[in-house]
């Protein structure tokens, strides 16, 4: 309906469902993209068609292979050790723990994700679950299948009505990150995952901090968004930064000169760039 109505309007259309795993989200997060330009100022051009063939050279910029990124690879450097964890720095004087960043990364993403990032991010802030809570998540755990919802018969077994909870994969990137804390069991721990932990697997950066209710709970729902639910609802930063170099580059081959003089004017900047400089490739259009 909506491209019948646009191109009733006199715009070209073109849409499609993107993976954000595909652009080095650790996640498999399907997305609805469309995009309208005035009829004949793109001639000749599919933009989404364009955005797949420089696929490859996004990834390499950010030093990412062309696969995808596993759970794992995203988040394995985010632990709580060993050791007794320490008190969390915003949430440590209501007795609640914090994961430790690892001193070394083990995977390329880990690298792009503390860029620009010194000493220990925020919202590291560790669930506090009970004892029944913790046996029925290593249960989960033990005998359940990883990265899809839980059977039917396990929930069941479990006394889990919630049907959304799953236990994450190592090996592959992780389901939609949702705006609840409960709905993922991570891989090795027996408990549910903390707000940067979902922020890696939507790729937000390391130095990127959320602000407001760490839970959907408590009386500040009404006016506040918790920060599960920032995460959540976001599109994630690194498929959002191939769409808009993307655009970026049709903005400056459009045929309609005030488009093309607007566009002169826009710099996408990145702090993945060397020396924050400029990546080019002659199969896609955009500078950094």
């Amino acid at each position: 309906y909506v491209a019948k109505e646009l191109d009733k309007l006199g715009y070209d259309i073109w849409s499609d469902i993107l993976r954000a795993a595909d652009w080095g989200v650790p996640q498999r997060r399907p997305r609805f993209v469309l995009i309208a330009a005035l009829k004949g100022t793109l001639p000749g051009i599919d933009p989404l068609q364009r955005m797949r063939v420089g696929r490859k050279a996004f990834l390499k910029a950010r030093g990412l292979g062309p696969g995808f990124t596993s759970a794992e690879a995203a988040i394995s450097d985010l632990a709580e050790g060993d050791r007794e964890p320490d008190l969390d720095s915003e949430w440590g004087h209501l007795g609640f723990k914090a994961l430790k960043r690892a001193s070394e990364t083990s995977s390329p993403y880990q690298k792009l994700m503390r860029a620009g990032s010194s000493g220990q991010p925020q919202d590291m802030r560790l669930p506090r679950h009970g004892v029944t809570s913790i046996r029925r998540m290593q249960d989960i755990l033990d005998n359940c299948e990883r990265g899809v919802c839980l059977r039917m018969e396990d929930r069941q077994r479990l006394g889990i009505k919630k049907r959304s909870t799953t236990a994450l994969d190592p090996e592959a990137p992780a389901p939609t990150v949702s705006t609840l804390p409960d709905d993922f069991v991570h891989y090795s721990r027996p408990r549910s995952m903390t707000v940067r932990e979902h922020a890696r697997l939507q790729s937000f950066p390391d130095w990127f901090s959320f602000h407001g209710p760490y839970t959907s709970g408590g009386s500040r729902r009404k006016d506040a968004c918790p920060r599960f639910t920032q995460v959540g609802n976001a599109v994630p930063p690194l498929l959002a930064e191939a769409l808009g170099e993307m655009l970026c580059g049709l903005l400056r081959i459009q045929k309609n000169d005030e488009l093309a003089q607007f566009a002169e004017g826009i710099d996408v900047s990145s702090k993945h760039a060397p020396n924050f400089g400029e990546i080019s490739d002659t199969n896609f259009v955009a500078s950094l």
